[in-house]
C-alpha cells in the first residue's frame, strides 16, 4: 500500500493561542488511521505544543515562511497533501507551495482573504461558499458549518456524571494556552466578589510571571485554584460543573457535553460564533474581553446561582458532534 504524506503548516503559543496545532492535530490523528504520515512544519509554538505534537507525530522547523525553506522540508517527503492552518500564510508562497503538493487544503475562519486552495475547511456558523468569492481555484470544494468542528475525539470516552447536580461547586476558567489579555486574571478579581465557595481549575499552557499572579492573587484573596499548565480539557472536563472559556474550540466541547458555561470571545474570529451560541440559547455570551464590566459580571454569576439546579440539568439538542474529522478525512481521500 503506498503511504501517502500530508503537511500541516501551523502555529502556536503567545499572541497566536493553541488552537490552530490542536485542532490541526485532531485532523492529523483521523488521516493516520487512513495510512496518512502526517508531518507538522511550525515556525512558532511552546513547549506545551511541541511536546503535545511529538508524542505522535515528527515536527519540521522553519525560521520564516520562504519557499525555499519550506521546499528544503518537505520536498523529499513527496507531500500529497500541505493541510495550512495559519492565518498569516502569504497567497504568493501559497500559490508557489500548490507546484511542491498534490492538494493544498485550507483551515480557514477568515472568507474574505485570497487563497488558491484545492479544499477549504471553515467550522463556523453561517458560512457559505459565496462568502468565498477569493478563492482563485474554480474547482475547490468547501467544507462549511459546524458539522466539520475539529473536536478532539479522546473526549467521547470520557464517562459523564448522569447523577443530577444540586449546585455549582466546580469551576473552570480557561482564555486559550496563552491567554496574552489576562482574562483569568481579570475573572478571578471579579470571583473574589462572590461569597460562595468555589474550586476553580484554571488552564493555562505557560509557566511564567503570570502564572506567578496568579497563584499570588488567588492565595492572598483566599481563592481555592488549581492551575494546571501541562494540561488540556480531556484531563478536567469530568470534574466540571461549569465553566466560563473564550469562544473558541472549547467551547464547543462543553456545549457537546452539555455542560453549562458563561463565553467570553478573545479575538474576532470567535465573534460569529459566541452570537450564534447566544442566538441559539446554548450559553451566555458575556461580550468581549475588554468590554466584560466587574458589577456586570457579578450579576450574571449571582443570578447564575440563584438557578444553579435548572441549569444544571437542563439537557439541550446537540449542535456538535465527534465526527467532524472523519468527515473531514473521508472528503480528502477523495480529492
Amino acid at each position: 500500500m503506498t503511504i501517502k504524506t500530508a503537511v500541516f503548516r501551523c502555529d502556536g503559543g503567545p499572541k497566536i493561542g493553541n488552537g490552530h496545532i490542536m485542532r490541526s492535530f485532531v485532523l492529523a490523528k483521523k488521516l493516520s488511521e487512513k495510512n496518512i504520515k502526517c508531518y507538522f512544519l511550525l515556525k512558532k509554538y511552546n513547549l506545551f505544543l511541541k511536546n503535545y505534537i511529538k508524542t505522535d507525530f515528527k515536527i519540521l522547523f522553519i525560521k520564516r515562511d520562504s519557499y525555499l525553506e519550506i521546499k528544503k522540508k518537505i520536498l523529499k517527503l513527496n507531500c500529497d497533501y500541505f493541510i495550512i492552518d495559519n492565518y498569516h500564510f502569504p497567497f504568493i508562497l501559497e500559490k508557489k507551495i500548490k507546484h511542491l503538493t498534490r492538494k493544498i487544503i485550507l483551515i480557514e475562519d477568515f472568507p474574505e482573504k485570497k487563497h488558491i486552495a484545492d479544499l477549504v475547511i471553515d467550522q463556523n456558523f453561517y458560512r457559505l461558499k459565496k462568502n468565498y468569492a477569493n478563492i482563485q481555484n474554480k474547482k475547490c470544494k468547501f467544507l462549511l458549518g459546524e458539522k466539520y468542528s475539529l473536536i478532539n475525539p479522546n473526549l467521547k470516552k470520557i464517562k459523564k456524571n448522569k447523577k443530577k447536580k444540586k449546585n455549582i461547586s466546580n469551576i473552570l476558567l480557561t482564555f486559550g494556552g496563552f491567554d496574552r489579555h489576562k482574562v483569568n486574571l481579570k475573572i478571578l478579581k471579579y470571583l473574589k466578589f462572590i461569597k460562595k465557595k468555589l474550586k476553580i481549575t484554571l488552564l493555562v499552557n505557560r509557566r511564567d510571571g503570570y502564572c506567578n499572579e496568579i497563584l499570588k492573587y488567588s492565595k492572598k484573596n483566599k481563592l481555592f485554584v488549581n492551575l494546571l499548565t501541562n494540561s488540556s480539557i480531556v484531563d478536567v472536563i469530568h470534574k466540571v460543573d461549569f465553566a466560563i472559556v473564550s469562544g473558541g474550540v472549547t467551547a464547543k466541547e462543553l456545549i457537546l457535553f452539555d455542560i453549562p458555561c458563561f463565553i467570553i470571545s478573545t479575538s474576532n474570529d470567535q465573534l460569529n460564533n459566541c452570537k450564534k451560541y447566544k442566538n441559539l440559547k446554548k450559553t451566555r455570551y458575556l461580550g468581549h474581553w475588554n468590554k466584560i464590566k466587574k458589577n456586570l459580571f457579578i450579576n450574571e454569576v449571582n443570578n447564575l446561582f440563584n438557578k444553579e439546579k435548572k441549569i444544571l440539568n437542563k439537557k439541550e439538542k446537540r449542535i456538535f458532534d465527534f465526527d467532524g474529522s472523519t468527515r473531514i478525512t473521508k472528503h480528502i481521500l477523495n480529492l
